[in-house]
Order: C-alpha cells, then sequence, then structure tokens
C-alpha cells in the first residue's frame, strides 16, 4: 500500500487528518495539522503527516523533518510538550497488520529524505508500543511516562474535591491555598498571557536552572485562528497582581494538557499551586474535560512528582523509540560533533536517547536513569511550578 503525505496547502487533505485525530478519544490535540502550524515554524521543521488508507483501517503519523549539517531525522515530537504519534482507525484484529505495513512504508520514507535516524513515541492511552516496536524496529529509546487525574473521580456527588483519601498534608495545603483571597479568571488577551510569560514563566524556569520555553509557541497557539478553540489559559491574581498562570491546550475529547504551569515563587508559602489547580480541575469538571494531563516531571521523581502525585494523580508509561537509519552516518556525525554541538544543533528536537548519542550504546534506559547521568535535574520543592 503507497504511503501517502498530507499537502498541507490542501485544507481539504489536512481537514481529513485531522478530523481522524479529532474523533479519536485516546489522540492529543498535538497530532493534529493546526499543532504543526504552531511549532514547525520555530526551527524550520517540515511536517510530514502520512497515512495509508483502504476499506478496512486509516493509520497516520504526524511527523516532522528536521534538515541541518549534522544529519537529518524524521521525529514525531518536536519542542516541548508535544505528544502521541499514530492515529488508527480500524478493527483491532487488523492493527498489527496496519501498523505493520505502515512503518515499513514510514521508513522507506525516512531512508528517502536521507534520514540518519526516526523516533515515534507510543501512546499513554493506546498502549501501542508492541505494533509500533514489531513495525519500527527500534534499537533504543526511553521509557518515560505521563500523570494524568481523571476530572471525575476528584470530585464528589456534592460537587466538593474528594479528600478524604488524601494525606494530611495534602488536605492542610489545600485548605490554606482556598482560604487564601486569590482570584482566578480564564483570560483570552495576548497581552496578559506575554506578562505572564515575562514575568514569571521566564523567572520561576531560570530560578529551576531550566531553559524557558520560546514564547513563539504561546504567541503561536494565540493567534492562530483554527486553533482558537484548543488552549486556555487560567490566571490567578493577588489584589491586582498576578501571581501564576497555567497555558493549557487539550482535544474535542475531553482531553487537557497542563502545557505550562508558571507561579511566583513568593506566593508558594500561601499555597498559591493549590489554589490554581483546584480552580482549573473544577472549570474542567463543569467544562466536559474527562482527564487533565500533567504531562511529564522532570526528574521523574522528588518535589514536582510528589505535588502531583498528591492530587491522586495516575501515572501512564509510554516510550521513545528510535530506529537508526544509517548507523555509519551516526557514528561519524558522534564522532564529528561535540555532545554540546550535538544538543545545540538538535535543541528541541529528539535525535536519540542521551546515552546512544554520548556513548554509542544502545537499548532501552528509563527517563530517571537519563536524566540522573545528563545531570539536568531541576531542583525545588513540592509546589514548584
Amino acid at each position: 500500500m503507497d504511503l501517502q503525505v498530507v499537502d498541507l496547502t490542501s485544507v481539504t487533505e489536512r481537514e481529513l487528518f485531522d478530523l481522524k485525530v479529532l474523533d479519536c478519544p485516546a489522540c492529543f490535540i498535538q497530532q493534529t495539522t493546526l499543532w504543526a502550524d504552531i511549532v514547525a515554524p520555530i526551527a524550520g521543521d517540515e511536517p510530514k503527516f502520512c497515512y495509508q488508507r483502504n476499506g478496512r483501517w486509516f493509520i497516520g503519523a504526524s511527523m516532522y523533518l528536521y534538515k541541518n549539517e549534522a544529519g537529518n531525522i524524521l521525529v514525531s515530537n518536536v519542542q516541548a510538550g508535544s505528544l502521541g504519534t499514530i492515529v488508527y482507525q480500524g478493527k483491532v484484529s487488523d492493527r498489527m497488520t496496519a501498523y505493520d505495513g505502515f512503518l515499513k512504508a514510514l521508513r522507506d520514507y525516512a531512508k528517502s529524505l536521507d534520514c540518519v535516524a526516526m523516533t515515534l513515541t507510543t501512546n499513554p492511552f493506546e498502549v501501542d508500543d508492541d505494533p509500533i516496536r514489531v513495525g519500527l524496529e527500534p534499537q533504543t529509546g526511553m521509557d518515560t511516562f505521563i500523570m494524568v487525574i481523571p476530572v471525575k473521580r476528584f470530585f464528589g456527588h456534592d460537587g466538593e474535591a474528594i479528600t478524604d483519601d488524601k494525606s494530611r498534608n495534602f488536605r492542610r495545603n489545600l485548605k490554606k491555598g482556598l482560604s487564601e483571597d486569590f482570584r482566578f479568571e480564564v483570560v483570552r488577551d495576548k497581552m496578559i498571557v506575554r506578562h505572564w510569560y515575562d514575568t514569571l514563566h521566564v523567572k520561576r524556569i531560570r530560578e529551576l536552572e531550566g531553559e524557558p520555553l520560546p514564547w513563539e509557541i504561546f504567541e503561536n497557539a494565540i493567534r492562530s485562528e483554527r486553533f482558537a478553540n484548543y488552549w486556555k489559559f487560567f490566571a490567578v491574581y493577588d489584589g491586582d497582581e498576578m501571581v501564576s498562570g497555567d497555558f493549557c491546550i487539550h482535544n474535542e475529547q475531553g482531553l487537557m494538557d497542563n502545557f505550562m504551569m508558571s507561579s511566583s515563587l513568593d506566593a508558594m508559602d500561601r499555597r498559591l499551586n493549590y489554589f490554581l489547580v483546584h480552580e482549573t480541575l473544577k472549570w474542567c469538571r463543569d467544562n466536559d474535560i474527562r482527564i487533565y494531563n500533567w504531562q511529564s516531571s522532570n526528574p521523574p521523581s522528588g518535589g514536582i512528582f510528589q505535588f502531583k502525585q498528591g492530587w491522586g494523580s495516575h501515572l501512564l508509561p509510554y516510550k521513545y523509540m528510535t530506529r537508526i537509519l544509517d548507523e555509519k552516518a551516526f557514528k561519524k556525525m558522534r564522532n564529528d560533533y561535540t555532545l554540546d554541538d550535538l544538543l545545540e544543533i538538535y535543541r528541541g528536537h529528539f535525535l536519540a536517547p542521551w546515552h546512544a548519542v554520548k556513548t554509542g550504546e544502545l537499548g532501552f534506559w528509563d527517563k530517571d536513569t537519563i536524566n540522573r547521568e545528563a545531570g539536568i535535574y531541576q531542583t525545588g520543592n513540592g509546589e514548584d511550578a
């Protein structure tokens, strides 16, 4: 079966692909061409939305071609916060066959684009690890996870948060946060989001010794008319001062991603983030959001992880699977460039897991091990975000 590539200048072709994603409860909004319009321009990626279909199934993948002097790569996730790769509609009994044929065709397509490597992520809701592994035949990768809250389970029939099963420390912190005179608002004004970005996000991430997200991600999302229904910004004010904000994105099936939350450190001792998350979950409950996705945590243990876990979050594993398509070119790349060079060249992209790039060692490592070896942990207490 021939591999089809969406012509992004065709509204019809884009809508065909996006409707398959939007109709899928387990798919992320980041798998649509709508998201490609937001993230692809930042680093000059070329979206390659590929699919196959017949009378029995449709299978597609949102991929991005990143060209550079060190070596081209075809990846399913670019920039921070991207999730999901494959959308499949068809019988369960046909799934392995569909995945196998599609991924073999996708590998051939990546080779035709002179790619050194290609990486796909599995779906934590679909659990499609096995069919991707069989069709892609990855030599290396990374085990990671997301953390989610089923929104309805967080609230009782009376509409109040269920806290009896939470720790005493959680109940005390939530009570304190809700007793403060904070004000919660849903904001659509670009200038307000920009104020949050400049005064809270950049400052807080640098305090955590991290790298702020590019402003272009938020700007592109806000100014896109096609994406207008898929983003929300929740702000918290202390009097007239904004002290916290949470930029979220969601699909049409009630799956919302906490894309980026940043707050004022000065208000942390007043349990600001407990107030923000509680009010956000209430909004989700009242607006047909089924799942609140924290995404992952860095590190995958410690304060930030524990803060998310304290809300009764469920941990769902998934994988980055990397196929080295040209082993000689991959080895030459590692010899010709330093690790720091490659980190800069492939900023915002997943070339291969850290251990494969640094030492050439293949196989799968978990995120915790990779982060410890790479020394890319953030520090902070249980509320930091």
